[in-house]
């Protein structure tokens, strides 16, 4: 795993492991190195798929970080999609102030067994697009 600020393009901290090793193992631990390594100046975390679990986010909340983890679309979380009605669904706009070929929508998620809910951004376009 690599820890790296992506504005400076400087890996903070990195962490090699054996190649069957769950990538979703130690992530909180891995982030709190990461932090501790640069003086806890880290106040964003962008991850994949592999950071969407409660402890991550029950860490990042506890230390008052922003985040935007890539959601693993499994089976709840495509249940809420789901449920997200069609006048929720908004245009996005590009860089020019033009609406663009894919549709935004967001929706209140709890892990299960949590209490306090997160926002999940959806993004949806068309096949082809």
């Amino acid at each position: 795993m690599l820890g790296i600020i992506a504005e400076n393009n400087i890996t903070v901290y990195s962490e090699f492991r054996k190649g069957n090793c769950s990538p979703q193992k130690g992530i909180v631990s891995f982030i709190a190195k990461c932090r501790e390594n640069i003086g806890n100046r880290i106040s964003y975390l962008r991850s994949d798929s592999a950071a969407f679990q409660k402890s991550v986010v029950r860490y990042l909340v506890k230390e008052g970080l922003f985040y935007s983890i890539t959601a693993r679309q499994n089976e709840s979380v495509l249940k809420r999609i789901g449920e997200i009605p069609e006048e929720a669904w908004q245009y996005g706009i590009d860089a020019d102030g033009l609406k663009s070929n894919y549709e935004v929508a967001e929706i209140d998620y709890a892990f299960i067994g949590k209490r306090k809910k997160s926002r999940l951004v959806v993004k949806r376009e068309k096949k082809g697009s």
